[in-house]
């Protein structure tokens, strides 16, 4: 390793994985591709995790060991790793996921038939009790699909970036670095490396396995984790000022993450007893949203953006709670229409978006009475001209969706 570049540098930040650390190891280290280094960053957790990294470092020379002086999170601790590194690519796994044998020469060997920056492969989640589940949506697919019709991969990739290796020259020429806080700091680094990317391959037998976890970031629901949601999204926000000035396409990847702050919004500021605090991050948002160059797209297009900047605080007496714990899929229906119908009845709209809201709900609300007597039903909803306003309310409308899909299933068992 000393007089060889490695072929790939994997980086894995600790941070109490507990006994996913067993399987993370023993996966990266029986890697086919053996010309790796594998970079651990000790950051500061209180179980014997970095005891078995130590162990394992002592029998294999190609690992790394890098100590945080603090807990300073994954971002930081993956910025090290970059820093730290001398492979052609890099690779990022969670401390307590693991992947298959060949992934990583998988990944590699694709990257290099064609000189990709960037190559991907898939992801199952598995289970508590090791059952092994496909994610609703196969984003390799609609990566491939969106690049075929002309969307840039930066509005495409916005998530799985443990799935892909990227070209570590590229990364460190475009300043591709994960963000800080302790929500959002993946998509920040897809962000900046998607707009410095050049060419995307995917490769169908590299598998990332995902174990579902309640205890992280991404399922905590407090405001602490508002706060890190709206630094990151500022942080975003910067980004597409300084590259994305003239980018048709910017204000669709600004909108998504409004309505995911909202989204997130929408239920911990009800659950939270902090809730002047959690106005003032609105606010906070709210202001930032006002200082975008293409913020009179966004609050034509999008009735939640619209509501936020006309509104403000008068969002946190709405009854939408998503995401959360899942009540019955008619009880969510419920919630959804009274959140939606506060914004038809509170936000200066045009009566062309006003009509065309309230058809999609009375049509949603008529199915579910009918308790889909018939497959033409709810296809006759999806198809509708209401349907093509789904940009003004992106996820509700998408969840209103999976929810008569769920009533419909269950009905026609």
């Amino acid at each position: 390793m000393e007089n060889q570049k490695p072929k790939v540098s994997v980086i894995i930040p600790v941070y109490n994985p507990g006994s996913g650390i067993d399987k993370c190891i023993e996966s990266v280290r029986s890697q086919t591709l053996h010309d790796i280094e594998i970079i651990f960053i000790d950051d500061c957790g209180n179980d014997n995790s970095m005891e078995k990294v130590r162990k394992a470092a002592a029998i294999d020379e190609r690992i790394i060991i890098l100590t945080n002086s603090e807990n300073l999170g994954p971002g930081f601790s993956r910025n090290r790793g970059i820093e730290t590194s001398h492979g052609e690519y890099l690779s990022f796994i969670d401390a307590d996921d693991f992947v298959n044998n060949a992934f990583l020469e998988e990944l590699y060997h694709k990257a290099k038939s064609r000189d990709f920056d960037i190559v991907k492969g898939k992801s199952l989640i598995r289970l508590k009790d090791g059952t092994l589940i496909h994610w609703k949506t196969d984003l390799n697919t609609t990566i491939a699909n969106g690049l075929q019709q002309g969307t840039p991969l930066y509005l495409l990739f916005t998530y799985e970036h443990w799935t892909a290796i990227y070209r570590r020259q590229m990364v460190l020429e475009s300043d591709a670095r994960y963000g800080s806080s302790p929500k959002g700091e993946d998509t920040l680094f897809l962000l900046r490396v998607t707009l410095a990317a050049k060419m995307i391959g995917f490769a169908g037998d590299a598998f990332y396995y995902y174990c579902k976890r309640e205890n992280s970031a991404v399922h905590r629901k407090d405001i602490g984790i508002l706060k890190a949601s709206l630094d990151s999204t500022i942080e975003k926000f910067e980004i597409l000022k300084q590259k994305c000035f003239d980018d048709p396409y910017a204000p669709q990847y600004a909108a998504n993450i409004i309505n995911g702050f909202l989204s997130s919004y929408a239920y911990i500021s009800q659950i939270t007893e902090k809730k002047d605090e959690a106005i003032n991050l609105l606010q906070t948002l709210r202001h930032e949203v006002s200082k975008l160059p293409f913020n009179h797209i966004l609050t034509s297009k999008n009735i939640a953006i619209r509501a936020l900047v006309e509104y403000g605080e008068n969002i946190s007496d709405t009854p939408y709670k998503f995401p959360g714990e899942e009540p019955p899929p008619e009880q969510q229906l419920e919630i959804l229409n009274r959140w939606c119908t506060f914004f038809i009845t509170h936000s200066n709209l045009d009566e062309q978006y006003r009509k065309s809201l309230k058809s999609v709900f009375e049509k949603t609300m008529d199915y579910f009475e009918l308790q889909g007597r018939s497959n033409e039903n709810i296809e006759a909803i999806y198809a509708s001209e209401t349907w093509k306003i789904g940009n003004a309310l992106v996820q509700p409308l998408h969840f209103v969706k999976s929810i008569l899909s769920k009533i419909f299933a269950r009905n026609h068992l």
